[in-house]
């Protein structure tokens, strides 16, 4: 199979779409953040919160990690996950869209099985 190629202005589309869903992810992660350190009341509370951060940290850091061989990949967990739409990924080619539209109909068929 041939490696997939990426031309400059998918590069550029690339990267702005996984600022974007980083973006998303983080702000969600905050106000998370926010609403258990709020209602933290003891120190075993402070301490779950720090496991929490901790684990998303490492959570986020392996999820996150741009690599143009996984992206496809990547972007359909994003898609699925509701961290990117469509029009997060316009000007790709459509043989990447529809990869990553195939994906996404896999994910929920998957989801919807184990559901």
């Amino acid at each position: 199979m041939n490696p997939m190629t990426w031309s400059n202005t998918e590069k550029k589309i690339a990267r702005q779409a996984f600022g974007t869903a980083l973006s998303r992810e983080e702000a969600s992660l905050l106000a998370d953040f926010k609403a258990r350190a709020a209602a933290a009341a003891t120190q075993q509370d402070m301490w779950a919160v720090y496991m929490f951060l901790a684990e998303r940290d490492g959570y986020m850091g392996r999820k996150y990690e741009f690599r143009y061989s996984e992206l496809i990949s990547l972007f359909v967990l994003l898609r699925a996950e509701g961290w990117l739409d469509e029009a997060d990924l316009a000007g790709l080619r459509d043989d990447k869209l529809t990869m990553i539209r195939e994906g996404c109909a896999r994910w929920q068929r998957d989801f919807e099985r184990d559901a």
